[in-house]
């Protein structure tokens, strides 16, 4: 399957005689197949750690809590309640089931 975005723009003569379409076409393939990838390997990680019985927490350099599994929020929900969700292009701390 490919993915395209395809823009145009009507074009008249003075007269007001319809002379085509100018416009652009970008494929967009190769960024969507990324985009869906990058999903799936998130999910696939999410299920992962979802699946352990043990609290799983991921930190960053600065110690900033980057991804936690269910378990770990029950164990530590002051902690977690805390948290703000982060936007979709970070993983946050959810729920793998929710996770399609």
């Amino acid at each position: 399957m490919r993915h395209r975005i395809v823009s145009g723009k009507p074009i008249f003569d003075a007269h007001g005689t319809f002379l085509g379409y100018r416009g652009t076409y970008n494929d967009m393939t190769a960024q969507v197949t990324t985009q869906e990838r990058a999903q799936r390997s998130r999910d696939r990680f999410l299920r992962s750690i979802e699946s352990l019985s043990e609290g799983f927490a991921l930190y960053d350099a600065d110690d900033r809590l980057v991804v936690c599994n269910t378990r770990f929020q029950e164990l530590y929900t002051p902690v977690t309640n805390s948290l703000v969700r982060w936007s979709t292009s970070r993983i946050s701390c959810a729920n793998a089931s929710n996770v399609n």
